[in-house]
């Protein structure tokens, strides 16, 4: 069982996992100035917050998968 968790994580995983979770904190920071230049109702702004972190979901898909 540790093995194959082990051999599961690789340093792609770990590097695109990383990089998947800056875009989404990302894009947290974004939708924030865009509601300081722009008043945005609170729906928009979890909208643009949910569509924006679920962005990073096919760059994950797309390189944690290659071999």
């Amino acid at each position: 069982m540790e093995s194959s968790i082990k051999s599961a994580v690789t340093p792609r995983l770990v590097c695109v996992l990383l990089i998947s979770i800056f875009i989404m904190f990302e894009s947290y920071r974004l939708v924030d100035v865009l509601n300081g230049v722009w008043v945005l109702s609170v729906e928009v702004n979890a909208i643009l917050k949910i569509l924006l972190a679920f962005s990073a979901l096919p760059f994950f898909m797309k390189f944690a998968s290659k071999k």
